[in-house]
């Protein structure tokens, strides 16, 4: 996942770039590049409002222009001025989260950019699901062997 953030930030040419997941109360940085952010509240969240409100990639060229965030602190606090988010969103067409990028200055994202952080987007969301598949064959052969091992105990009856 760093890998992902790495090069969104990289070809986007911006500081910092994220992979958040969007709770019932909070949001929460799975990976964050050129930041240590611990979660926030999700009504603090730019976020949040990508995923209800603007579509697939949602863009904010300045933060402080824009209504709903020139007033927050929160986003103020984390240096970000503008912003390029993409959903991550479910086989189902559920918005989890979003794989986001930030730029410390007032800037617009192409549509080149949009598309790619799309995509980027959706490469996170395969590495997610085969992380899930990956956790539950472990702990069915986890299962599996302690059953194995109980029978063993048992005289295999």
């Amino acid at each position: 996942m760093e890998r992902i953030t790495d090069l969104a930030a990289r070809h986007l040419d911006v500081p910092k770039a994220s992979i958040n997941l969007i709770k019932e109360h909070s949001q929460e940085f799975l990976v964050c590049h050129g930041a240590d952010w611990t979660p926030t509240h999700r009504e603090d969240s730019i976020c949040t409002y990508a995923i209800v409100e603007d579509g697939p990639v949602a863009v904010v060229e300045d933060v402080k222009e824009d209504p709903r965030f020139a007033d927050n602190e929160s986003i103020d606090d984390l240096g970000i001025r503008s912003y390029v988010g993409a959903d991550l969103t479910t086989a189902e067409g559920l918005p989890i989260g979003t794989l986001c990028a930030y730029d410390e200055k007032p800037r617009t994202f192409s549509a080149d950019d949009r598309e790619f952080l799309a995509t980027l987007a959706d490469v996170a969301m395969t590495v997610l699901g085969l992380h899930h598949e990956v956790t539950e064959l472990r702990d069915e052969r986890s299962d599996l062997i302690d059953e194995l091992d109980s029978d063993a105990g048992s005289g295999g009856s």
